[in-house]
C-alpha cells in the first residue's frame, strides 16, 4: 500500500534502478567466446573477446590466412583466466575471422580445427 501511495516502489534502491531500469539496456562493446560457448556471429562494432582457462598464444586472421596476427593472452587477475580481444570491432559485416591457440605450458597447438566467427 505504501508503494501505491508513493506511486513507486517505496524501498527502491535508486542506483540500481537507474542502472538497470531507467537507463535502459546498455549494449556491451564485447561478444564473448569460450570453449563452452563458441560464438559464431559477432555483431558489427563489437570486439570478440576470447576467454581461456590458461595462458595461450592466439594466431588469427581476417583474410583467410593471407595475413596472420599473433598475440599472447592477458591474465585477468581472476585465478588462471586469460583473455584476448580479436580486433573485430572495425571489420565490416560479412568478414570472417579465424583463430587457433598455441598452449605454451604443454608446447602444443590446439588440434583438430580452427575456430571461426562472422561479423554480422
Amino acid at each position: 500500500m505504501r508503494s501505491s501511495r508513493y506511486g513507486r516502489v517505496f524501498d527502491r534502491i535508486e542506483p540500481a534502478f537507474e542502472r538497470y531500469v531507467a537507463g535502459g539496456k546498455r549494449d556491451s562493446a564485447y561478444e564473448m567466446w569460450t570453449f563452452r560457448h563458441w560464438t559464431r556471429r559477432v555483431p558489427a562494432g563489437r570486439t570478440l573477446r576470447l576467454i581461456l582457462q590458461t595462458a595461450a598464444t592466439v594466431q588469427w586472421t581476417t583474410d583467410h590466412w593471407a595475413n596472420i596476427g599473433k598475440s599472447d593472452t592477458v591474465a585477468t587477475g581472476l585465478g588462471d583466466l586469460h583473455f584476448f580481444d580479436l580486433p573485430t570491432a572495425e571489420l565490416p559485416a560479412g568478414t570472417h575471422t579465424e583463430w587457433t591457440f598455441f598452449w605454451p605450458t604443454t608446447n602444443r597447438w590446439e588440434g583438430g580445427e580452427n575456430f571461426r566467427a562472422e561479423v554480422v
